[in-house]
């Protein structure tokens, strides 16, 4: 009977589990006949393990569990998967220590006594099984707090061996007071261990919501320098051609002077190059997208002054779904990095490409340019070629298309490196 409430208990333990991250981190949607094939093997063999009634075996082997539970099923990062872990592991076993201290100084009996009693066991299990749940609950309102959790290794580090010294404690008393005590010191400790474990988690979230409220603020910064740029662009446009407007009337003294003389060689080439004059004041590149106009219209500016080969496949249609800040973020981070890469190379050619479709429902952007090729360490994802760049523009890039369910791909080949966006169109 025991045993039959063991497995109970551990297919409840299963539930919570899941229950407790649903809602924060969706389910993994590939694999997943083969997912769920591991996640019931894993149980099966935890559940033989439990059979053995050894206690330390049990605790390595449910955290186990839990691990592999949450990395098959949820799509959670490593570096929160390991603080999840660790603390549904402490849930069970405190629901599982707290049950039984309390059916011991309810019955006044000792620990060892209650664990052995038959007729108790039924008290014992629902105990567990009522602490469990609630505090699952717990702690689930306390991590839904916030949207973003993410840890760095030093804090998963001290929180594992927080945990550690938390069961080292507990099995230290357990094996003291097991036939000699109901527990009751027991379960003053192991509640505030519960509470402590809990605060930490509620702190890392503090510490986490900080860190992305930093990430904010740098990326509004970036955001702010590139619309510095574009303006600076702008006003040198824009003083191009007051110095054009001054000169008009210049201009057109000169073409009556010219045809009142009847010199209409020299009027006809004058008049030729006052037309190239005034094409080069205009946008080179149209598009209904207003920024993007100003963002491409400028990266054409810049490699004609540098001398960086372009050459352009762009079509012209509507991406008003998409803020203009986080058109700024795409277009502007992706082609500032492609023409800085190019300005790094002295002797082979400067070259970008650009591609930038609509089809079957989706926005395809493809940025191709050529740079300088110093070693295999630059192959890693979402890192950009320039020197001493530490990536935060491609990094931003990245987190901005996928708020639009976007994919960002990146592909190094000896001296050429190519960015690849693609969007949806059905969120417009």
């Amino acid at each position: 009977m025991t045993y039959v409430l063991d497995c109970i208990t551990l297919f409840l333990t299963v539930i919570l589990c899941i229950y407790l991250l649903y809602d924060k981190y969706p389910l993994r949607k590939t694999h997943m006949v083969r997912r769920t094939v591991m996640v019931i093997s894993g149980i099966i063999v935890k559940a033989l393990i439990m059979f053995l009634k050894i206690s330390p075996l049990n605790f390595i082997t449910n955290f186990l569990m839990i691990f592999l539970i949450i990395r098959l099923l949820l799509n959670c990062n490593k570096s929160s998967l390991f603080i999840y872990a660790s603390l549904f592991s402490m849930i069970t076993l405190c629901s599982d220590a707290l049950s039984v201290i309390i059916v011991s100084v309810f019955h006044k009996n000792t620990i060892s006594v209650t664990m052995g009693a038959t007729s108790l066991a039924w008290n014992h299990h629902l105990w567990d099984w009522l602490i469990q749940i609630i505090l699952t609950r717990m702690a689930k309102l306390l991590i839904l707090k916030k949207e973003h959790f993410k840890v760095v290794w030093h804090e998963i580090i001290f929180y594992i061996f927080l945990v550690s010294f938390e069961v080292g404690i507990f099995g230290y008393f357990s094996h003291v007071t097991h036939s000699k005590s109901s527990g009751f010191l027991m379960l003053l400790i192991m509640v505030g261990f519960l509470f402590l474990d809990l605060y930490i988690i509620y702190i890392f979230n503090k510490i986490s919501n900080l860190r992305e409220k930093e990430h904010q603020t740098e990326l509004m910064n970036q955001r702010e320098q590139m619309q510095l740029q574009m303006y600076h662009e702008l006003q040198k446009m824009y003083q191009t051609t007051c110095e054009a407007a001054h000169d008009i009337n210049r201009h057109v003294t000169a073409l009556k002077t010219w045809i009142s003389g009847e010199s209409c060689e020299k009027a006809e080439q004058y008049l030729s190059d006052l037309s190239d004059t005034a094409r080069q004041l205009q946008p080179r590149i149209r598009n209904q997208n207003e920024i993007l106009e100003i963002i491409l219209n400028t990266v054409v500016s810049t490699c004609e002054r540098e001398q960086i080969k372009l050459d352009m496949d762009i079509e012209d249609f509507s991406m008003k779904f998409i803020s203009d800040m986080d058109i700024t973020t795409i277009f502007s981070n992706l082609l500032d990095n492609a023409v800085d890469a190019c300005m790094e190379i002295e002797d082979a050619p400067r070259t970008i490409q650009i591609v930038l479709c609509q089809k079957m429902g989706l926005i395809a952007l493809r940025i191709t340019n050529t740079f300088v090729y110093t070693g295999a360490e630059l192959l890693q994802k979402k890192r950009s070629t320039k020197r001493n760049h530490m990536g935060i523009g491609l990094s931003n890039v990245q987190k901005t298309v996928e708020k639009y369910e976007g994919v960002v791909s990146v592909k190094t080949k000896r001296e050429i490196f190519q960015v690849s966006v693609t969007l949806p169109t059905d969120r417009a």
